[in-house]
């Protein structure tokens, strides 16, 4: 897995401005990540109200101009359903893995590693936390959970919370990634 090359940080950035422009006020962020492709998930204002209405939604009702906007670009815009029930089991109860707020799609990181029945070893631990190192805030309003928070929350709740046969190939796999204890540090080219 690679971080996303500048040009497509940029286009995600010009694109994420256009869909909270379509959007209005209903963005707090929007993150790209590479989870399962690289894709666009939707921190939304008032997640709080969310009662699984999705025809009542307005960023559902944005997913057929978001399905329209993402032809040609190199991540996806839609929203993205459950995969399969452990998906649902462990993701939380939103009918949609993009719409999430920020502390619950890190809440879904920290789930994965803890939980889900395929990270079972050091491969799998280093690839979620790849994920985490790579995960970019391109649109934000003030009230964005920031991206350093966001992966200071996961690391610290995953060093605390994984049991010690896995916990102990932490150190070596966030030292790989880059982390410096406070931060993912970029590897200088």
């Amino acid at each position: 897995m690679a971080a996303p090359s500048p040009e497509m940080l940029a286009q995600a950035t010009e694109v994420a401005e256009r869909i909270a422009t379509m959007g209005r006020d209903i963005f707090r962020g929007i993150w790209l990540t590479n989870w399962r492709g690289w894709r666009f998930v939707y921190d939304v204002t008032s997640p709080q109200q969310c009662n699984r209405q999705c025809v009542e939604c307005r960023l559902f009702q944005l997913n057929e101009q978001l399905k329209l906007m993402e032809v040609g670009l190199p991540f996806k815009l839609s929203l993205y359903p459950w995969a399969d029930q452990i998906d649902k089991n462990l993701y939380g109860p939103e009918p949609y893995l993009s719409c999430k707020t920020a502390m619950r799609q890190a809440q879904c990181f920290i789930v994965y590693i803890l939980h889900h029945p395929e990270c079972v070893g050091p491969v799998q631990i280093k690839d979620e936390l790849e994920l985490v190192r790579d995960l970019c805030c391109v649109y934000e309003t003030g009230t964005a959970v920031g991206t350093l928070h966001m992966q200071q929350h996961i690391v610290k709740t995953v060093k605390s919370s994984l049991e010690w046969k896995r916990r102990q190939f932490l150190p070596e796999i966030l030292r790989e990634l880059g982390w410096d204890g406070k931060r993912f540090v970029p590897k200088s080219k």
